[in-house]
């Protein structure tokens, strides 16, 4: 199901129902991964099938899971929307090092509690996402629900010589 909304200020945070979207879309689905390194990082990957019969509206960005990304046109697919959202599972670089991990769960439990992100503009369930796109300077807004989860994709550690460890 798709419902359609546009917004004429963004502080007022109004956003209203309209009719008719001039996209199609196909079943869009997520995938979770992790890389195979503590530090490599993870993330979700949201893909959203979706066609105009104008060639010059494209899809703008996306919210998801109390997060916001601009979304990618797959050079592949020309009609396959990419969204790249981060998560904290696997964390990279300084957000790593600030994070205890221990196989004792009283020294995990001084970890810092992840934040609802207060100034998100939509209240969504997990298999729900706002899309955006602008007509004529004016932002609107698509909201997809029912979107699949896909199985985890779970990144192997590869070495840096591209994989191969054989001494010759």
């Amino acid at each position: 199901m798709v419902t359609i909304f546009s917004a004429g200020c963004a502080t007022q945070n109004k956003f209203v129902a309209q009719d008719k979207s001039p996209f199609q879309f196909g079943e869009a689905y997520y995938h979770e991964w992790t890389a195979g390194i503590q530090g490599g990082g993870s993330g979700i990957n949201l893909f959203i099938p979706a066609s105009s019969e104008k060639d010059n509206l494209k899809l703008h960005g996306v919210y998801f899971q109390n997060q916001m990304v601009v979304l990618q046109q797959d050079t592949r697919e020309p009609g396959l929307y990419v969204g790249r959202f981060r998560t904290d599972k696997n964390p990279i670089g300084k957000d790593q090092a600030d994070m205890i991990m221990d196989i004792d769960p009283a020294k995990e439990a001084q970890n810092e509690v992840p934040q609802k992100n207060e100034d998100f503009p939509f209240d969504l369930t997990k298999s729900e996402a706002v899309v955006s796109y602008k007509v004529d300077q004016k932002m609107h807004y698509i909201k997809l629900d029912k979107i699949k989860k896909m199985p985890n994709m779970d990144m192997p550690m590869i070495a840096p010589n591209g994989g191969n460890d054989s001494k010759q």
